[in-house]
Order: C-alpha cells, then structure tokens, then sequence
C-alpha cells in the first residue's frame, strides 16, 4: 500500500519503520558478531599460550565475555545518548512527533537489555567455547587457519545482499515519485491562490468583490467553489433514468460556481461549462471520462439525463480525467455540479510572473472592503497537489537515511574481512613480492576476493530486489517500470564502495617491505 504516517497508513508507518529498524540492527549485531570472531582468531594463539601456562577454560572464556561485555555496554550506552541527541531530526524524518521519554520507558529498557544480552553471547561464545576447548599444542598449531572463514563470508554477503535490496529500492521509490511527478495533472494549478471559509461579509457580497479583484493588473480571474480543487470530495448516488435501485452508482462531487472549470483549465472534451448567469445551472452537472465510462454511456453524453438527489439533471459537459485524488491511482468518477452558490472557496489565479509574496498584499485592500478584519492565509493549488507526494517522498527519505546506514555498516564488515584476509596471507604476498610480483598487482589479488563476495552478493539480491519492488509498484495504478539495469545498478554501487573502501588495505599490504613479511608469524 502507500506509505503513509497519517491514521490510515499508521499500522503501515510502524511496520515499515520497524522492519528497517530491525535489518539495520540486524546488520550491526551481525557485523559486530563477525568482528568479534575474527579477533577470537587472531588470538588463537594467545589462547595456545594461556592455556600451556595453566590457564582453565572458565577463566578464558570470562575474559572474552568480559571483553564483549564492555565492549557492547560502552556501544548500546553511546547509542541511546545518540538516539536522544536525533529524537527532533528522527521526528521530522518521519513527520511524527516522538517523546523523548520513550527512551527511558520500560519496554524499550526491556529491549536494550534482551539486545545486549544477545550481542554478547552471539559474539563472545566463539572465542570463549570454541578455541578454549582445544587442547594446548592444537590451538597454537591452528593460531593462522580460519576456523569459522565460511561464517565470516556467509555475514559478508548477507550483508551486502541486504543493502544492495536497500539502494534497489531507494532508486525505484525515487523512480516512481518522479514517475508520479511527470503525470499531467489534467488542470493548471500554478498561480491559483485559494482562501478558505471566508466569513459572511465576503460570502455575501461575492459578485461584487470578485469583479473588484478582477479589476487588479495581476489577476487574472476569479472564482469560487465549496471544495478545494486537489483536495477532500463529497460522495453522491447517480444513476440512468430507468434504471432499477441497483442501477445507483456511488461518484465523487464537486461543487462550484461558474467560472471555476475555466479558472483551473480542465480540459472541455464536449459540451459546455456552467455559464455565468445561467438559471438552469442547478439542473446540469458536468461530468468526467470516469463518470461517463462508469453510467455505461454510449457516444456522447451532453444532453444526456442523469439523476441525483432523486432530481433529473443534464448532462452538459464531459471533461478529460483529471487528477484530484492522488496520481498513484486511476481517477474515479467526478461530477461537477453548481447547484449551490456557496463561495466557501475562493479561486484566485494571478499572472505567472507575479511572486507569491506579493499576491497577499495585493489582493488585501480590496478584501478588506468587505471586511476590514480580514486576514489573508492563502493555500496555492500547486501546493496541495505537491502535498499528494508526501507519502513516497517520507518512504523515499527514511528509506535513504536507511541506505546510507546499512552501507556504512556492510562497508565496515567487508573493510574488517579484507584486514584479516590480507593479514593471514601476509607470508604469501612477501614471497610473491620477492618473485617480482608488482603492486598494482598485488591489490587486485586481494580485492579479488570482496569482487567476488559483491558478486554472489548480487546473484541473491537482485531477484530479491526484483520480488520487492514489483510487490510495491503494484499497490499503484500508475506506476514506473522496475528494469533490469535500476536492478544491476546498486551492485555496481556496492562494488564501487567496496573496492574504494578495501584499497587503503591492499595499497598498505603491496607496499610492505618483504623482509618483514616473510619474518611475520
């Protein structure tokens, strides 16, 4: 469905918040559980010793678990100052008002201890169970194998695969918001300025002031409607003459004054708008494609009887489909209707070349007229269609900031393999070295290896990717097209991250002395 973080979409808002929340804590316990077993391997040695020495496998094992223990209290304590010092940022991200208080409630307490006791006895049983278990002799012989490599890559790629998902999707929800964007909106919403509920005063003399402010230089026309254009609609029956009580159909409705469909640019397919001083007015109705499509109406529908509000009405107009509900979704059925000439909009369309800030001052004077309390607080029309794109313009940002995490987060885990990697095979490079093996060389030997983990990472991610965003697009009507190289792009982005993010490794290790490799143990 659309997102959204208003009552409708709220149960929406929170899964889709709590599902990345949970992937990008997942990333980070994951990452931090790797770490942490990496650096149990680079001390199996230090272990060997220990143990020859008479160290007992209880006092290894709390040393690691003591380790962890800090080390995750020092990290989940930074965190949660952090996540106090972004609650305000946090909120205006996802236009919801969060309380600093819930940090301190006791839910979220009880979650922070279940996450640090998990934490902790993911990463810290390694090293404290595994290697302490072996005997003396075997763990020292063992000090440079990696006992838990295939883990370590499996991490790896199940981090890369989760953020190549996550930049596939930020490109395609950013597609579709500008795929949205680009569909005409079936009217001209530019320069319309629209005044709300004006008062007795005004509502009561609105010929008069609608030929005074038509007077002004910069405005172009005037008009008035008891609906906002883009906005809220009433629901009305229609049906056929003839027709049975199945025969009612369920339309949206708008009702405005004459003037307005020509003050908004509807584009007229056939017939005619309200006239100006027309009497008849309340008995005709326009209608729109969708309307004219939904009565089952066969060739022209001017002239046509319809009925509402138990009255014949006529059709004198067909207007092309115009978007007053979101673009995401087919345009429903519309009538427009002037039967009530209550003004509780007014319509102001200026010149083009008039700024916005100008427009208020200028139209004041001869507001004030009528009321000399009135105070102007104008709505543009072009405002409230942009205001529809809020919904995929929010996902679109929580989903980036969410991007941009799990890619600093993936990019330190495959930095910390890359360490290790070039560091296990620090002999091996030395005796290439002196074999007159070049630098340059030396690096694509090591990078190799994360090309190739970015690879299988991208052979899982972009079918994900592809099941993802389909499933999203097709909660909409109007929808971008999800093609294979938006797909293949944000594994060239990982790649690119990658190799940039491991070259200061492998540019460190090529430029080592071989000497000194060759006597590294």
């Amino acid at each position: 469905a659309e997102f959204s973080l208003g009552n409708r979409g709220s149960v929406e808002s929170v899964l889709i918040l709590a599902g990345l929340a949970m992937l990008i804590l997942l990333l980070a316990i994951t990452n931090f559980v790797n770490l942490f077993i990496v650096q149990g391997d680079k001390r199996s040695l230090e272990v060997g010793i220990r143990k020859t020495i008479g160290g007992s496998i209880k006092n290894i094992a709390a040393q690691f678990f003591s380790e962890a223990t800090m080390i995750v209290l020092v990290a989940f304590i930074t965190g949660t100052f952090l996540a106090a010092a972004f609650i305000k940022p946090f909120s205006s991200l996802i236009n919801k008002t969060v309380e600093p208080s819930l940090i301190f409630s006791p839910l979220f307490i009880f979650g922070i201890l279940c996450l640090i006791l998990i934490t902790i006895l993911l990463s810290a049983s390694y090293p404290a169970f595994y290697l302490s278990r072996f005997r003396p002799a075997e763990v020292i012989r063992k000090a440079r194998k990696s006992s838990k490599r295939r883990f370590n890559v499996s991490i790896a790629i199940f981090q890369s695969v989760i953020t190549i998902v996550l930049i596939a999707v930020i490109l395609i929800v950013n597609k579709q918001l500008k795929y949205l964007r680009d569909i005409p909106k079936g009217y001209d919403a530019n320069n319309v300025m629209v005044i709300s509920s004006p008062n007795q005063q005004i509502t009561s003399h609105y010929e008069a002031l609608r030929l005074d402010l038509e007077k002004i230089p910069k405005v172009q026309m005037v008009s008035a409607a008891q609906h906002t254009v883009g906005g809220g609609v009433s629901g009305q029956g229609i049906y056929l003459p003839g027709s049975s009580d199945q025969g009612i159909k369920s339309i949206n409705e708008y009702r405005v004054m004459p003037g307005l469909c020509e003050l908004m640019k509807f584009e007229l397919m056939d017939g005619s708008y309200f006239g100006r001083n027309d009497s008849l007015n309340k008995h005709c109705v326009v209608i729109n494609e969708s309307a004219s499509k939904m009565l089952g109406i066969s060739g022209s529908a001017v002239g046509k009887k319809v009925v509402m509000f138990d009255s014949p009405m006529e059709v004198i107009g067909v207007v092309r489909n115009f978007y007053y509900d979101t673009p995401a979704q087919a345009v429903q059925p519309m009538v427009l209707t002037c039967y009530q000439n209550v003004p509780r909009n007014l319509y102001i369309r200026f010149d083009p070349l008039l700024q916005k800030n100008q427009a208020s001052q200028m139209i004041l004077p001869v507001i004030r007229q009528y009321d000399p309390d009135f105070v102007v607080n104008p709505r543009w029309c072009d405002d409230i269609y942009n205001e529809k794109f809020e919904k995929v313009k929010s996902m679109s940002e929580i989903v980036a900031v969410s991007t941009l995490l799990s890619l600093i987060i993936a990019l330190l885990g495959l930095f910390a393999i890359h360490s290790y990697s070039a560091l296990r095979r620090t002999k091996e490079i030395g005796i290439r070295k002196v074999f007159g093996i070049s630098s340059w060389s030396i690096m694509y030997l090591l990078s190799i290896e994360v090309i190739r983990l970015i690879v299988i990472a991208g052979i899982l991610s972009i079918p994900i990717s592809y099941f993802v965003t389909k499933a999203w697009l097709e909660n909409y009507s109007n929808h971008a097209s999800a093609g294979f190289l938006l797909l293949l792009l944000p594994v060239l982005v990982q790649l690119v991250f990658a190799v940039f993010t491991t070259a200061f490794v492998s540019a460190r290790v090529s430029m080592r002395n071989p000497v000194e490799s060759l006597r590294y143990e």
